[in-house]
């Protein structure tokens, strides 16, 4: 019997077990992730260029997550604004998020490169954004690369087992169960044998791979949830420095553009980066899908600059905005061959499929191998396709060589906006002594996001069940 469980051993639930042993000794707990340690993780995609198709994807599951497997940007508040509202004002919040951060430094002892947004609030390129209808918006942050966040998370995974915690990796959570106070998680290991462990307290952290699976454990359990918008779109590859008039100043600005219908945004910019698949297996029938990350190393660079470019929509009240997208993403999947799918910016504003030969003599080389060539607009609905019509146009003018008919488009993309869970306090559940922290919680993305529920879940379990006071 442990006292807490953490399912999911990315930034949200190692801060959460970090919180629990650093503010008392007293506490038996356990990690649940179906991943590997994270100086096991090894993808193919990343350091040959070649998709194995792992049975687990090892960019997306085991310690650290998907987010301590990136390029380790740490975006400080106003991102994640939305998280405000959990705390008592936002002067505890930029505390809270600069606590973690410099938790994260401290771990991974590594070198690292910090913009201050404050610093960089007249450029000339935002008026020219505002005249073309966008919205450049800037954030602190500090980037430690592949390499830096990959070090911390190895060093907070040591602390974590010097510390008496234990790993249940390359487990499975199955089903959850709650009865007179104690949960039961049934578990299904790597060669699927069956097996169960107890706790008190459990929080749930499974982030970005936890799919629909975790439904059925909300409605096991009686945990309510709403829906949340959906976000779909395409992963960008441009020349390096097709925005360099704002990549010289800020790492991972968000340029946005509404309409009445829509919202799109640049997110994860990566200079100098490179291309990853990310395979899901946690939908419908367990049928894996498959999507396109980026990521940057520190002291690594390619010609390339990529980011995600995302259209967010919000549904009708009776529409599952998940399974919406997931129809979208599985279309391209099997037209790929459980593949991704590219096409040259010219292609897709001519609405012509792009061919192998006009690839191989495409001035901007992918970083990312066989790929398969189509017509985007085949596969996507037409808001999303108006929107990031409409934001190339928009870009003519600002950032010529982004508007260049070899930019690549690579699709499907998307960032998961999960259910909104119904909470009493931003983490903790209807349910006594269950938890949700990180991206599952629906409110909240990011590393330092992620990281500062994870030690906030922490704090309300420990003054509910030990009324231990943390400061």
């Amino acid at each position: 019997m442990y006292d807490v469980i953490i399912i999911g051993a990315g930034p949200a639930g190692l801060f959460s077990a970090l919180k629990l042993i650093n503010t008392t000794k007293k506490i038996n707990i356990a990690i649940v992730d179906r991943g590997k340690k994270l100086l096991q993780r090894r993808c193919n995609c990343i350091t040959e260029g070649r998709c194995q198709k792992c049975s687990v994807c090892d960019v997306v599951h085991g310690v650290g997550g998907a987010g301590m497997y990136s390029d380790g940007k740490l975006s400080l508040f106003p991102a994640g604004s939305k998280m405000e509202k959990l705390f008592k004002n936002k002067i505890e919040l930029v505390y809270r998020n600069k606590n973690v951060l410099n938790s994260i430094i401290k771990f991974s002892k590594s070198p690292y490169k910090k913009i201050d947004a404050l610093q960089n609030t007249n450029l000339a390129v935002a008026d020219q954004l505002k005249e073309n209808h966008c919205e450049l918006k800037m954030y602190s942050v500090y980037h430690l690369g592949t390499e830096g966040i990959q070090n911390a998370c190895n060093n907070i995974e040591k602390k974590l087992v010097e510390s008496g915690v234990q790993f249940i990796l390359q487990n499975t959570v199955d089903e959850i169960k709650r009865k007179n106070g104690i949960f039961t998680l049934d578990l299904l290991d790597k060669n699927r044998n069956l097996h169960e462990i107890k706790a008190t307290n459990v929080i749930i952290a499974t982030g970005k791979a936890s799919g629909l699976k975790i439904r059925t454990w909300y409605e096991a359990l009686g945990v309510k949830y709403a829906f949340n918008p959906i976000e779909l779109g395409v992963r960008v590859e441009a020349d390096r420095d097709a925005l360099k008039d704002v990549l010289n100043h800020h790492l991972d600005a968000k340029i946005k553009m509404k309409s009445k219908d829509y919202e799109i945004r640049t997110f994860c910019m990566c200079n100098g980066g490179y291309l990853a698949r990310c395979y899901y297996d946690t939908f419908d029938n367990d049928q894996k899908i498959c999507t396109i990350s980026g990521f940057s190393y520190y002291g690594r660079k390619t010609d390339n600059l990529n980011f995600g470019l995302l259209v967010r929509k919000k549904y009708e009240e009776n529409i599952d905005p998940i399974k919406k997208q997931i129809s979208y993403i599985e279309k391209i999947n099997l037209r790929a061959g459980n593949n991704t799918i590219v096409q040259r910016l010219e292609d897709f504003m001519d609405n012509r499929v792009t061919t192998s030969e006009s690839l191989n003599k495409n001035s901007i080389e992918s970083t990312l191998s066989n790929i398969v060539t189509d017509n985007i607009k085949e596969y996507f609905p037409d808001y999303t396709i108006e929107a990031i019509e409409n934001f190339f146009y928009n870009m003519k003018e600002v950032f010529p060589k982004l508007y260049n008919k070899d930019t690549l488009l690579h699709a499907p993309v998307w960032e998961m906006c999960w259910d909104r869970i119904i909470t009493k306090d931003g983490v903790s559940t209807e349910i006594p002594n269950l938890y949700v922290v990180g991206d599952i919680t629906g409110s909240a993305r990011g590393i330092i996001q992620a990281a500062t529920l994870g030690e906030m879940a922490a704090e309300k379990l420990l003054a509910d069940k030990y009324n231990t006071a943390v400061g």
